[in-house]
């Protein structure tokens, strides 16, 4: 019996048939498969050879941390980089083969468009996030892990997957070419990564010459990377009974939620804009 599930978004039926249909995405996931499982080899032998030569007190739950974070941090790096590739060409390629006009030209709205492309680039990294749940079982038979922290990993990852994505196809509205989106894209995502680190650490340093030790630099509430640790921590509480910035609940809940609002804040700005671009009757330049 089939299954036919209708989308009322032709960009997104069309676009996900062309790139399920290649033998590269097979060949793609496999790898991305493949990176995870070599780094999970790595990191649960070392801990269970600390374990095993006596190096570490820790019991088996702790092994499960380690795999747990290795496949959480491995990923989230991955889909920083992997988000903003998918998106960067979707409008300049068009341009690129003379076929954006005959875009526009059709019933679709900007709107609709931006929202077809962004949504075709994120079901193919849904589907990474999908393959890559039966590794978090290996944490689990060892223990220390909660299905809450999972989920938590996931939806945090859908919103960096978002919010690289817009960008992507933000700067894809802005440049001709998909290399210059590609480059713009990752330079912007890459400021906003080592910035508020360096503004971060800049802080603490000039309050700690006089006198003042806070917890967390403003800065820190704007790194995703430093937030999704936080909000890997929240989720893990009940299990471990600590977090790894050894700071209180609530401001691990200030981080998250401040986070949370930026990148939704960011990853609107950009498609408003990309709509706004792409809308022949706002008279931009295309």
């Amino acid at each position: 019996m089939k299954i036919k599930i209708k989308v009322n978004n032709p960009i997104i039926s069309s676009e996900m048939k062309i790139r399920m249909r290649s033998w590269r995405s097979p060949i793609a996931l496999l790898v991305y498969i493949f990176i995870l499982v070599i780094f999970l080899l790595i990191f649960a032998s070392m801990a269970l050879s600390t374990m095993r030569y006596g190096y570490s007190s820790a019991d088996y739950s702790e092994v499960g941390l380690v795999i747990f974070y290795t496949l959480s941090i491995v990923q989230f790096f991955i889909i920083v980089l992997v988000a903003p590739a998918s998106t960067a060409g979707a409008i300049s390629s068009e341009r690129e083969k003379q076929t954006l006009d005959l875009l526009l030209c059709t019933q679709m709205s900007p709107a609709k468009i931006v929202i077809g492309k962004l949504v075709s680039s994120l079901l193919w990294i849904l589907l990474m996030f999908v393959a890559s749940i039966p590794l978090y079982s290996i944490a689990f038979l060892f223990g220390g892990v909660n299905p809450m922290a999972v989920v938590t990993v996931m939806l945090y990852y859908f919103l960096v997957s978002l919010t690289a994505g817009s960008i992507g196809l933000f700067y894809s509205t802005v440049f001709k070419r998909t290399v210059t989106s590609s480059i713009m894209a990752y330079l912007t995502i890459f400021l906003i990564f080592i910035l508020s680190l360096v503004i971060g650490y800049a802080e603490l340093f000039f309050l700690s010459q006089r006198g003042v030790y806070p917890d967390f630099a403003k800065a820190f509430y704007f790194n995703p990377f430093i937030a999704f640790l936080g909000a890997m921590s929240l989720a893990l509480q009940g299990s471990t009974g600590s977090n790894i910035f050894a700071v209180t609940s609530y401001q691990l809940y200030t981080l998250v939620i401040v986070n949370v609002i930026f990148l939704f804040v960011l990853s609107s700005f950009s498609l408003l804009t990309s709509m706004k671009r792409i809308n022949p009757l706002k008279g931009s330049k295309r």
